[in-house]
């Protein structure tokens, strides 16, 4: 994505059709909270992997459709500056799933930690997705919240912390998993093509 292109319509326009365009543009989305220091290797790896387990948990066959239009909100700080606050707190409110990248430097931003606070109010569920090893029980003490997320949620844990075939598949069975239970509608919706929304 170029410098000052929007990773998605209505990001930066403040007129009230820009707020809906935004918003429309996050609903149904994976929010990926992460470290902006570990964005090349999520970029290169595991958003398309997201991207390939929320078409085959979105799919329905009976029908050849994608019951929701949907994209993978990973931007970062970096990318957005001064818009990144607003963003994410769209983000949040209209996305449908939550995944966490948990790793080293995730453990010192305060963002994935403020982003984590906000799902524990808001999801049932997250996908956790471990890259050097820090696996989400570490995490979570690391950043003094060792009780966050009670019994009555669940974390679906996985690790990629290389890109080997074992590894990958297992992320794309557990996100599946994940994503089948997060997405679910009693009308289907023919998914528009396009791109995991991300930059």
């Amino acid at each position: 994505m170029k410098d000052n292109e929007s990773p998605l319509p209505g990001l930066g326009d403040r007129t009230g059709q820009g707020k809906i365009n935004a918003r429309r543009s996050l609903k149904n989305c994976v929010f990926v909270s992460h470290s902006s220091k570990d964005s090349a290797f999520i970029a290169e790896n595991i958003e398309k992997i997201l991207d390939q387990a929320l078409s085959v948990a979105t799919y329905t066959r009976e029908h050849g459709t994608w019951f929701y239009p949907y994209g993978i909100f990973c931007v970062d700080s970096v990318k957005l500056g001064n818009l990144y606050a607003s963003t994410v707190n769209l983000a949040l409110t209209e996305c449908r799933a939550f995944s966490l990248i948990t790793s080293q430097n995730a453990t010192t931003s305060d963002w994935v930690k403020k982003e984590l606070t906000y799902a524990e109010k808001h999801f049932t569920e997250i996908l956790s997705i471990s890259i050097d090893g820090t696996s989400f029980q570490e995490f979570a003490t690391a950043i003094g919240r060792p009780d966050i997320f009670s019994k009555e949620q669940r974390v679906l844990s996985v690790c990629l912390s290389s890109v080997v075939p074992a590894q990958t598949k297992n992320l794309l069975a557990v996100a599946v998993e994940y994503f089948r239970s997060q997405y679910k509608a009693s009308t289907e919706v023919v998914r528009p093509l396009g791109s995991p929304i991300g930059g």
